[in-house]
């Protein structure tokens, strides 16, 4: 407080002077710019300007200003266009790299089915080949067997018969026919003896 009271008592009257010729122009500098706002504004509501220079230089600070941000507005969407159209031939290039492997795989694939297919029309040619062979051996042995069973039972018949033959001759004769049958088989026995012999000698 000492301090500002040794301060105003050593102000002069040029120096007062001085700062009231200072306060003066700074309120009359306020007033003009006061005035000028208010003008611009009423004169803005009939679409007019102000002809002062410093509107002038604002409207070419503000059109520098606006013509740097279009242009950083163009690099960037000319940055952003790039960059989509890096990012869509880069998904583009592997679209087309995964379809290419997908074709490849869909390739091998159908080779290893057509492969199994040929093999399995292979193997049912085999197995069918395999069934008729086994149907026509079938059939010559049912055949075989049929042939067996009438040869059989054709032999059988005439050894029935020829038995049955006998027994009548049996019958019919009585004691003579059985003395026969005695003498037949001891001739065959002895004409067996000596056919053994001979073969002996020999």
């Amino acid at each position: 407080m000492a301090i500002a009271q040794h301060a105003i008592h050593n102000w002069t009257l040029f120096s007062l002077m001085s700062a009231y010729i200072d306060l003066t122009l700074a309120y009359l500098y306020l007033y003009r710019s006061t005035l000028t706002f208010f003008a611009a504004k009423f004169l803005s509501l009939f679409g007019l300007n102000f002809p002062f220079g410093g509107a002038r230089l604002d409207d070419k600070h503000h059109a520098g200003k606006k013509h740097e941000m279009d242009e950083d507005s163009e690099l960037i969407k000319k940055s952003a266009a790039a960059t989509a159209a890096d990012e869509t031939m880069a998904m583009i290039m592997k679209l087309q790299e995964e379809k290419a492997e997908l074709r490849m795989e869909v390739r091998q694939y159908q080779i290893v089915v057509e492969e199994k297919y040929a093999y399995i029309e292979e193997e049912m040619e085999i197995l069918k080949e395999i069934i008729v062979n086994r149907e026509k051996e079938k059939h010559a042995l049912e055949k075989e067997l049929k042939q067996y069973k009438k040869f059989s039972l054709s032999d059988a018949t005439q050894g029935l018969v020829a038995s049955l033959d006998e027994w009548k001759e049996v019958d019919s004769c009585g004691d003579v026919c059985i003395d026969d049958l005695k003498e037949r088989e001891i001739d065959s026995s002895v004409l067996d003896v000596h056919v053994i012999a001979e073969n002996k000698a020999w």
